[in-house]
């Protein structure tokens, strides 16, 4: 069997694959290079994408910018085109009126949510998170899962629901940390992060019932389940 490129949007950050080299990052790759390679490799044309499982809609959504191209303070904050954010907004409105709720998938956490979103790391990932949260707050069953910061799913916010003011939803939306298959973080006590000693490998399993959603955290690593939350649904499938 021949030798084939892999095709993700990270790629170039590795001078072979087991050789991260990120002290020249980008390492002459170009912006469009790292959309046309993700692309492929997602098999769609846009970052942001709706299927469904079992009837039940799963949205991703993502950055359309890196944005180290275009502002070298910033780096891979997430930044939504306006034509993702009314997507957003109508495939909410959509799935909303046929009663359903909907799992929205995203890698960076929004701030003041989940495990690790109040250190100073992960305040700023998203370029438009007030537009972002005020569509998201609107519905009370939209489920939000975010990576990225690999905090444990052992911490007691690992699931919250954020309540946005003016959307006229004083329940909020769920959101949830998805947490990490190999390498977790932790608090340090001084506005940072230390790596967490010893095997990390944690996961979801999320189950859609008639009248609520089941939440499970797993440590595969140990075989156990950590923990699980029902979310009662407000309209039932």
């Amino acid at each position: 069997m021949g030798h084939r490129e892999p095709r993700e949007f990270y790629v170039p950050k590795y001078a072979d694959p087991q050789t991260l080299s990120l002290a020249t990052w980008p390492n002459g790759a170009t912006e469009d290079s790292l959309f046309r390679s993700f692309h492929r490799f997602a098999g769609r044309g846009t970052v942001y994408a709706e299927t469904t499982f079992g009837g039940i809609p799963v949205l991703t959504i993502g950055t359309e910018r890196y944005m180290h191209y275009h502002d070298p303070k910033l780096w891979d904050e997430v930044w939504l085109s306006e034509a993702q954010l009314r997507w957003l907004e109508q495939r909410l409105r959509h799935w909303s009126a046929r009663r359903k709720p909907v799992m929205v998938i995203t890698h960076h956490p929004l701030p003041n949510t989940v495990s690790g979103t109040r250190n100073k790391l992960y305040l700023s990932d998203y370029l438009q998170a007030d537009a972002l949260l005020g569509l998201l707050g609107r519905y009370r069953d939209v489920f939000l899962f975010s990576g990225h910061t690999h905090w444990d799913l052992a911490l007691s916010d690992w699931y919250v629901r954020r309540v946005v003011p003016g959307t006229a939803n004083l329940d909020g939306f769920s959101v949830i940390n998805t947490g990490a298959v190999q390498t977790g973080f932790a608090d340090n006590g001084q506005g940072g992060e230390s790596t967490v000693p010893g095997v990390f490998n944690q996961g979801l399993q999320v189950e859609v019932h008639r009248n609520q959603v089941v939440i499970k955290a797993r440590d595969f690593a140990a075989g156990a389940w950590l923990k699980q939350i029902s979310v009662p649904l407000a309209t039932t499938i």
